[in-house]
């Protein structure tokens, strides 16, 4: 059983952790590529950033709607956000290695998610040393 503070931690990390590995693939498709056109990752970034802001604002509202003190860890996400996680997961997995997509695309794309991903994981960690926004009730 955890805290909703801890829920809201756990997914500060779990965000953080695939931002960094997913910006890490881009970094390197980008030294792997110099004609990098920044402009296409900084608009990736805000697309991202945008849906991901808004997806880390209802569901630390979920965790805080929760009724019990303690509730269990899996709870850190919904049934739905598991499934979007696995399926993106395979999608990442399945393009890096069954197409033959240039790596200028990954360094753009995978730039711009990584980073949206790493900011929404540093809000969640942020959003979790608020008191106001996850008391242990």
């Amino acid at each position: 059983m955890a805290t909703k503070r801890l829920l809201i931690v756990a997914n500060g990390f779990l965000w953080l952790a695939a931002g960094i590995n997913i910006l890490r693939i881009g970094i390197l498709a980008i030294l792997a590529d110099s004609g990098i056109k920044w402009l296409w990752s900084l608009l990736i970034f805000t697309g991202f950033a945008t849906m991901f802001v808004k997806l880390m604002k209802r569901n630390t509202l979920r965790i805080n709607s929760f009724k019990q003190t303690r509730v269990p860890l899996y709870k850190f996400m919904t049934l739905k956000s598991y499934i979007i996680v696995i399926v993106m997961i395979s999608l990442g997995i399945t393009l890096r290695k069954f197409t033959h997509l240039p790596e200028s695309f990954f360094a753009f794309f995978y730039t711009g998610l990584g980073s949206a991903l790493g900011l929404c994981g540093l809000l969640y960690l942020i959003n979790s040393a608020k008191k106001d926004q996850c008391l242990s009730k």
